[in-house]
């Protein structure tokens, strides 16, 4: 018998005759084992993870009929039916509310002052008390919050999906990119079997990047408790990351099923599935700090030139870009960009037309900046 329930969570309509949902799938029970929360397409362009949240489904509906579901699982194959149904003359705008101009990955919850108000004097020295206390303390603390929107509604439901998990994995994709990772120091121990396993080729660490994004509302409220109260045994608990599948252009069946299988080994791994996962493999990169990320972006409009494949490592004022101005003649249409430090380039701009400020390519550093503070991320 397959352990497998599906719920539709009705987001408030946005005008007469509309409704919208969230399609939840939940495998095997909250009292046993750890929870593993995933989500795809909260950005709502990014498809790659929808697919793969797709062959991850039917893989779990083969181990639920096997009686292999040691955990609890809950899947969000599309986090976003608002963002789904946002298209301008066919292009499809899924990374932003049209209503508010708000990033749907951004303006999650800080929730670590009202946990803290709540529970804080009350936390000691018994770690699976704490963890219960600190659980329940944070479903108050969302329960609390009145949305003001549909999109407000949209986050704090998934925030009450995934707050509870041991284990996150937030879906998406960037422009043109490799398979990369971004999550905490604190849960990358736990997750370093996951970058492994799925072969990422750039993983970038922060607490808090800026921006408030769905895997940080998660996890760092545990990281924050634990140093407003170092008395206490406030064990790390819900080790949360965002999984990029590489490029919003890597949608296939072939690629979301080898996906799909890695994902679930990796909960194997962590003790969702009860099957063996086999060796897992050498990784493909060691984590570096994402203050080390370096942005490239055009100081002037033209056709851009790509200088540097995805995956190279590139030296310090090394040529990556050049944007050609098809007003200007010979040498002077040609602007060329150059990295400003070493690193792997992993991401860059899909399109080939630069505006003022377009993002040309992104390169993971080794070394933190010092003088990088605030909002980390791509954008707000």
């Amino acid at each position: 018998m397959i352990n497998k329930t599906e719920q539709h969570l009705d987001l408030p309509s946005p005008a007469p005759g509309t409704t919208r949902s969230l399609r939840v799938l939940r495998y095997g029970s909250d009292n046993d084992g750890p929870k593993a929360y995933l989500q795809a397409a909260l950005h709502a362009n990014e498809l790659p993870g929808a697919l793969t949240l797709h062959h991850l489904e039917v893989l779990l509906d083969q181990y639920a009929v096997d009686g292999k579901i040691s955990g609890q699982i809950v899947l969000v194959p599309v986090a976003n039916p608002i963002g789904l149904t946002q298209f301008i003359q066919g292009t499809h705008l899924g990374r932003s509310e049209l209503t508010s101009g708000k990033n749907f990955n951004r303006h999650h919850a800080n929730l670590t002052a009202a946990v803290n108000a709540d529970i804080g004097a009350s936390l000691g020295t018994d770690a699976a008390t704490n963890v219960k206390q600190v659980r329940a303390a944070l479903h108050r603390a969302i329960d609390a919050i009145s949305p003001k929107d549909e999109g407000e509604h949209l986050r704090l439901s998934l925030l009450r999906l995934g707050i509870d998990a041991d284990y996150c994995i937030d879906l998406h994709c960037a422009s043109e990119a490799l398979m990369h990772v971004y999550t905490s120091p604190d849960a990358w121990p736990q997750l370093a079997p996951l970058a492994t396993q799925m072969c990422a080729q750039a993983v970038m660490l922060e607490l808090r990047s800026g921006g408030d994004p769905f895997d940080e509302a998660l996890s760092a409220p545990w990281t924050e408790l634990a140093t407003l109260h170092p008395q206490a045994a406030i064990p790390f608990s819900c080790n949360s990351c965002t999984l990029e599948l590489r490029g919003h252009s890597d949608v296939n069946d072939e690629l979301a099923h080898v996906d799909a299988l890695n994902i679930a080994k990796f909960l194997m791994r962590v003790g969702c599935i009860d099957d063996g996962p086999g060796e897992l493999p050498s990784a493909c990169c060691d984590a570096t700090p994402l203050s080390g990320v370096k942005y490239v972006r055009s100081t002037g409009a033209g056709v851009i030139a790509f200088m540097a494949e995805l995956g190279t490592q590139i030296e310090a004022g090394q040529r990556v870009a050049t944007v050609v101005d098809c007003y200007a003649s010979g040498n002077d249409a040609r602007t060329d960009y150059f990295a400003p430090s070493s690193g792997k380039l992993y991401a860059r701009n899909r399109g080939r037309f630069a505006q003022l400020g377009t993002l040309l390519v992104t390169i993971a550093g080794d070394a933190p900046d010092p003088n990088r503070a605030g909002t980390l991320m791509l954008s707000d």
